[in-house]
């Protein structure tokens, strides 16, 4: 398996993909912010040279040209989060038309249509499905040779107790699967979930190390203003000062929550307090509930503090519902096994009779310069 991360941040999609594939090989990846790159190179053992950095400075034929010399020109996967605050409800939404920000799509159906990977798999927040946006459409329109399908998966039917919603595409190429190839793909199926944030609790951490919201800190204690706010997703709330008509602002920043069922969509900043903990939840204890290891969190401490931890957290996606979907496109490349080998044995001759006629252009061109230095 042969991939290039987009937009990678630390490699969470990396991580999945790993999981069910683990002879993936990266083979760039592309992180313009320096420390979840270089928490990228530390977590999946990759030199920092594969970063290719801000992607508007790609040359997308140079690339291509790397690639080739390299042998690695036949991509099995590209993943893109390209940046989501432009179709966040909580950003300007401005959609693809923000001069920013709004274009970085474009710059990932550039890369794909340059290098013609098998597959491109799309995440970005749910609200890019806004009828403004008409981002289907766009993205169809673009990504031609492609047959394109998407779902809003979320973390806590999964496995992770995350109420975090997010849009998930899926593009696959048509010359190796065939026309209109997603009907065939199988999304995956929700499962129960088992566990709760009580969890993923790091019981080290006592109450009194824990960061605090300051105007909350009186309803931790005083239990009488607390209710039970239920939601369909699973997240208990004791406190909602909005609600209950002590602020007008401020969504986690007002609530109280209970670690005995779901966590809130965790966002770039810590702010959400826990009754029980008498606190915020750790740096740790997010990556955590992100699905992501002790282990590799002790890696991006090498070059992370927990602020810029719990940004990388915010940003990230869920790393269990990933792995679910990399199953379900591990049974659909199974099914579509012979054609694509065959395709890439015949892609893979075409490479070599490329490479053998540029040997034999250049072999009668050095001739020809001999032979008129002669004379």
């Amino acid at each position: 398996m042969k991939e290039i991360a987009l937009f990678a941040g630390v490699g969470m999609t990396t991580t999945a993909t790993r999981r069910v594939f683990p002879d993936t090989h990266v083979v760039r990846f592309c992180e313009f912010d320096p420390v979840p790159a270089a928490g990228f190179s530390r977590i999946h053992g990759v030199s920092e040279e594969l970063n290719l950095g801000d992607i508007n400075s790609v040359d997308m034929r140079k690339l291509k040209r790397e690639l080739e010399k390299e042998g690695n020109d036949d991509i099995d996967l590209i993943t893109s989060s390209f940046p989501c605050q432009t179709f966040s409800a909580a950003g300007k939404q401005k959609g693809f038309d923000d001069e920013e920000k709004g274009n970085l799509f474009d710059r990932t159906a550039d890369m794909v249509l340059a290098l013609q990977p098998s597959v491109l798999v799309m995440e970005n927040v749910r609200t890019i499905l806004a009828p403004k946006y008409n981002a289907m459409a766009r993205i169809r329109r673009r990504l031609k040779g492609y047959d394109c399908d998407y779902r809003v998966l979320a973390g806590h039917d999964y496995g992770i107790p995350q109420a975090r919603y997010r849009w998930f595409c899926v593009c696959v190429r048509t010359a190796e699967f065939g026309q209109n190839a997603m009907d065939t793909f199988q999304w995956p199926s929700p499962i129960p979930l088992r566990t709760t944030v009580r969890d993923f609790v790091d019981e080290r951490v006592q109450s009194k190390d824990r960061r605090v919201e300051k105007r909350l800190v009186p309803f931790m204690t005083d239990t009488s203003e607390h209710r039970q706010y239920t939601s369909s997703c699973g997240v208990i709330k004791l406190f909602d000062g909005i609600k209950q008509g002590k602020w007008t602002c401020g969504y986690t920043r007002s609530s109280i929550f209970s670690i005995d069922g779901v966590t809130p969509t965790l966002v770039t900043t810590n702010e959400t307090m826990w009754h029980e903990l008498g606190g915020k939840l750790t740096s740790l204890e997010r990556w955590r509930l992100m699905g992501m290891s002790d282990a590799d969190y002790d890696k991006l401490r090498e070059v992370a503090s927990d602020r810029q931890i719990d940004k990388i957290a915010g940003n990230g996606i869920v790393v269990d519902v990933f792995e679910a979907l990399m199953r379900s496109l591990k049974l659909f490349w199974e099914c579509h096994g012979d054609k694509r080998t065959k395709l890439k044995q015949k892609k893979k001759k075409m490479n070599k009779k490329k490479k053998k006629t540029k040997v034999i252009r250049s072999s009668r061109s050095r001739s020809r310069s001999r032979s008129r230095s002669r004379r």
